[in-house]
């Protein structure tokens, strides 16, 4: 254990007692000014250190104490006087062994307002040749400025295997500085964080935390004594709730669902030994060949901080983690179910889980803001495509079950759901829609595609503008075409584009619009149908028309059977939970219920009555389903939402009526009729005349004891019985009225208030959320509504169709290209962000060696990937970039005079202008047009001071240069583009303009940008 020794004054026997310690090593702070033998050796240090001989006069003196002799013989008297004169020899020879190792003797002045500071320094000067040691001592004092003065300077290197413990162990302390400085050393966290080691730290959980309660009661309900990544996913699931079929890889990836934390193999460890935590013989977790490496080890690790709680850190690993917006939105509905467990039982804590979910909504919200205005299509596609790291989920599902109203009211969000809602159709005016539907043949007259659009154009380069969103996914769920979304050369695109008759009717009736009002017009019919039946048609030997509307509604029944088992859980309750969960689907469910019955009633003898009421019940149900036409209109979908929100307010005020109607009843009928024995007319009067009243019907001829049409005899039976007391009842009455008419209705009219307020508030945000859900649901429908729906079912089970979801499936390199798009525009944010908030020079270097390593890697990706892409483009391009830099060089040579002049330092800026193309010719770096997912990127992290360096350079415009076009074979490969060179001059411009900008900064963050170039 680190341990020093503080001198307050003191006497002889303190000087024997830090003689004893200083032996030891043990450092000794002395408090300057506190009297005693303090002063006294403070004296006599500053003597010796201010009269200190040179060493090699020092080695020729005879004594070895030398000038210290001397200064203790001149402040003898003074030794004598603070320690007395018996034993003076002795005292002075302790003296001296004091002084043996100056440096263990530290003073502290009144005046130092830090004294950990320097009780923590000097333990480090103590320890300067055990760094790990060093670094143990700032973990125990929690001192990570200490850490990184001492430890983490930049001139020590580290073994993984060393710093693993102490990683560990900062990671379960919530020392979010430490893991920061550990990672940034150069740590390997990816071959580090085993199976075992995350256990670890599950297993470290301590009893406080709300996770204890949740890992213990899913280890008891296993039957098992430890716990297992097996647990800690079913945790999750749990907590994502079932309102989205998340898998997380606990569950589903058999590296990781494994039985290993076995009974006694995962024990604590104390920091102070960190052999054991390296040992796998005794149950330790350090690294093991035996299990499995993590893909993404920031995920886990953010994963664990957001179920602890833990915001600094898991914001630390969050700017880690690849996939940002879908891993924000996955921690917003963790900590938001966290809130509401039952084993949280502190409002204050449920209440700061709720703010970081609503910062990690933020989060997501500004990083999926700048891909928006990075690239408005390949957001899209961030949107709907699957991640297998967050459970096979997409970021739209995450939003929606997470209830972010304020993510999916974002604009990238609204754009894709509007693509999505059009399908490859314009959007046009509902008319043309539904005539379209009433006469399909006029389909390919009235309806524009976006295919037309794009066969038009000569930039067909242009996603946005030649497709969109909903195509890709149809495609890839068809496999009619290559998976791959980025890589759809000019001659496939053209091929997509040009569209026949046919093909434009299959698009125009699978578009989720047309599905939408296709299915809401064949159930008005029904409706309708069912209407005219009912009231007019319904006789003991059914219709025709009764037939067809029995067919109708088996049809119906085989729709919503279709819509559980594709809702895509893997159990049939979690499909029926799932389905049961839509508000309009409770009304289905209610709806199909009364027919059923209805039907069977309908065919027994004598129990048509029976059947019409089902059946009204049925029709009365069947008519609000109507309402679910204007959940897309944008004025009459949030006054639905306010309907719905007002009867989850209704029947908690439904609970508080009944208790009130209840006392008032029992209690009058007790007064006015004792001893009643029909128990049809008691509960009449309990709950009928009470119900009643509440609305103005008072019954008060029942309060007359002397009516003509009554008896007062008890055991009369079939005729009235008069009341039997008038006054009460009355009085009893009105107390009634007044607290049901005036305070309960008031009440509930108070209620609604806060609810329509709420909603209204938010009227845009809460129609933007509830749209993703139409979205959905509709894409997934049959092209044909009930009964014609029986057609898409056939032509299903026949393979010629297959179900559409609204998820985007693609392959590793895919997924892998789009997450680097979202990191650097997570970058961007992250940097502009940590500018906005002033932090230091360091900081920002840091944040730019991160930006600068993240565009490394994505170079050499695209150089190993795509190799012999760039080796064929690089001759025909090389040649034009080439000479446009060298045109860029000469006129910056002709204006360097008037630049310098104004600015400064333009000279400087052209030499590395010229020093990182040298390294792009090296590199043979070029962008072929078959990459958009780079292309989308532009290697921009810092590119928003573009337009300061375009009024440095306002007469070097790179985009005056002249281009030669490429030629109808190269064309026709896809080898070259107008638009790669402007990218490369694009990447060039964006690059200076971060070095010049930097520059008039700090000078040695120039050097680090340069040295991660070069």
């Amino acid at each position: 254990i680190p341990s020093l020794s503080i001198l307050l004054g003191g006497d002889r026997s303190t000087l024997q007692e830090i003689q004893g310690s200083l032996k030891l090593k043990t450092p000794l702070i002395i408090l300057e000014g506190s009297g005693g033998l303090a002063d006294l050796l403070n004296h006599l240090l500053e003597q010796t250190e201010s009269n200190r001989v040179s060493t090699e006069l020092e080695e020729q003196l005879p004594n070895k104490y030398n000038m210290l002799d001397d200064f203790i013989k001149l402040t003898q008297k003074k030794i004598i006087s603070i320690l007395g004169s018996d034993h003076i020899d002795d005292t002075i020879q302790m003296i001296y062994e004091c002084f043996i190792d100056k440096s263990l003797l530290i003073v502290v002045s009144k005046s130092e307002k830090s004294m950990d500071t320097v009780m923590i320094q000097a333990m480090m000067k103590l320890n300067a040749h055990n760094p790990l040691r060093q670094l143990q001592i700032c973990l125990d004092w929690d001192r990570p400025d200490v850490a990184r003065d001492y430890i983490f300077t930049g001139d020590k290197s580290f073994d993984s295997d060393d710093l693993g413990p102490y990683i560990l162990h900062a990671i379960v302390n919530d020392k979010t500085l430490f893991v920061e400085l550990i990672l940034d050393s150069g740590f390997d966290l990816k071959s580090f964080l085993t199976v075992k080691n995350v256990l670890y730290l599950y297993v470290n959980i301590t009893s406080e935390q709300a996770l204890f309660g949740l890992l213990n009661s899913q280890r008891q309900k296993n039957g098992k004594k430890t716990v297992t990544l097996h647990d800690v996913g079913k945790i999750i699931k749990y907590l994502m709730g079932n309102g989205i079929d998340y898998n997380p890889i606990y569950l589903c990836d058999f590296r990781y669902n494994k039985e290993v934390a076995k009974e006694n193999n995962i024990v604590r460890v104390n920091i102070e030994e960190p052999d054991r935590l390296l040992s796998t013989n005794n149950g330790g977790c350090g690294i093991s060949s035996d299990f499995e490496l993590f893909d993404d080890p920031n995920r886990e690790l953010f994963i664990y901080s957001i179920l602890l709680g833990r915001e600094e850190m898991s914001r630390y690993f969050w700017e880690e983690v690849n996939h940002k917006c879908a891993a924000a939105l996955a921690a917003v509905r963790i900590l938001k179910s966290m809130a509401e467990s039952r084993y949280i039982t502190d409002s204050r804590y449920s209440a700061r889980l709720y703010e970081i979910a609503r910062y990690f909504e933020d989060l997501a919200i500004n990083v999926a803001n700048e891909c928006y205005n990075e690239d408005a299509f390949q957001v899209q596609i961030l949107l709907c495509q699957v991640l297998p790291l967050f459970g096979g989920s997409t970021v739209m599902e995450l939003a929606q079950v997470g209830n972010c109203i304020d993510f999916t009211s974002q604009s990238g969000c609204q754009a894709f759901l509007s693509s999505v809602w059009y399908g490859d159709i314009m959007q046009i005016g509902i008319h043309r829609i539904s005539l379209c539907i009433l006469c399909p043949f006029l389909i390919p007259l009235l309806i524009p595609f976006y295919g037309d659009k794009c066969s038009s154009e000569d930039d067909t380069n242009n996603s946005a503008a030649c497709g969109n969103i909903a195509r890709m996914i149809d495609m890839n769920n068809d496999n009619n075409i290559s998976k791959s979304t980025s890589n759809t050369n000019y001659k496939e695109r053209k091929k997509l584009d040009q569209l026949s008759s046919f093909s434009k009717m299959y698009a125009f009736l699978r578009a989720p619009i047309v599905v939408f009002w296709q299915h809401s017009y064949f159930y008005m019919v029904l409706v309708l149908l069912f209407s005219y039946v009912l009231m007019m048609d319904f006789h003991e030997t059914a219709s025709i028309w009764e037939i067809i509307l029995m067919l109708w509604f088996g049809t119906t029944y085989l729709e919503e059977a279709r819509e559980i088992y594709d809702s895509g859980f893997p159990t049939l309750r979690r499909k029926v939970l799932a389905w049961i969960g839509d508000t309009w689907n409770k009304l289905d469910c209610i709806c199909l219920i009364m027919i059923a019955p209805g039907i069977i009633f309908r065919n027994i003898e004598g129990q048509m009555f029976t059947a019409r009421v089902f059946y009204a019940i049925a029709l009365w149900g069947c008519y609000l389903r109507i309402l679910h036409i204007g959940t897309i209109n944008r004025v009459i979908g949030p006054k639905l939402i306010m309907i719905e929100k007002m009867l989850k307010d209704l029947i908690f005020f439904i609970v508080i009526i009944i208790i009130f109607i209840l006392s008032y009843g029992i209690a009058v009928q007790s007064l006015m009729f004792p001893n009643e024995t029909d128990i049809g007319a008691a509960i009449e009067s309990i709950l009928y005349h009470s119900y009643f009243q509440i609305y103005g019907n008072l019954f008060l001829e029942n309060y007359d004891m002397d009516a003509p049409d009554c008896e007062s005899s008890e055991e009369l039976t079939g005729i009235r019985r008069c009341p039997q007391s008038r006054l009460w009842p009355l009085i009893f009455l009105a107390v009634y009225l007044l607290l049901s008419n005036v305070l309960l209705l008031n009440l509930l009219i108070a209620m609604f208030s806060h609810t329509f307020d709420a909603v209204n508030d938010n009227t845009d945000e809460y129609w933007f959320f509830q749209r993703y859900g139409i979205m959905e649901q509709y894409f997934s429908k049959p092209l044909l509504a009930p009964p014609l729906c029986l057609i898409p079912y056939v032509l299903r089970l026949c393979g010629i169709i297959k179900h559409r979801k609204l998820k985007l499936i693609s392959n590793k390199e895919e997924v892998a290209a789009i997450s680097r798009f979202e990191d650097i525009c997570a970058s961007n944010y992250i940097y502009r962000a940590a500018n906005d908030e002033n932090i230091g020079i360091e900081k920002r270097m840091i944040l730019a060696n991160k930006q600068l390593e993240k565009l490394t890697d994505l170079v050499e990706s695209t150089n190993q990937r795509h190799g012999s892409s760039i080796n064929k483009v690089y001759d025909t391009t090389m040649y034009e970039f080439e000479s446009q830099m060298q045109y860029l060089k000469d006129k910056n040579e002709a204006n360097e005079k008037l630049v310098e002049k104004q600015f400064g330092m333009f000279g400087d800026l052209s030499n590395q202008l010229l020093a990182i193309t040298e390294k792009l010719e090296d590199m043979k770096i070029s962008l072929p047009p078959s990459q958009p997912s780079l292309r989308t990127a532009k290697v921009q992290e810092l590119s928003y001071r573009l337009d300061y360096l375009s009024k440095l350079v306002n007469d070097t415009n790179f985009a005056r240069f002249p281009l030669q076009k490429p030629t109808e074979d190269e064309t026709e490969m896809g080898l070259r583009d107008k638009s790669d060179i402007i990218e490369l001059q694009t990447i060039v411009h964006g690059i200076s303009s971060d070095i010049h900008d930097f520059q008039n900064q700090n000078r040695a963050l120039l050097e680090l940008i340069l040295s991660k170039l070069t």
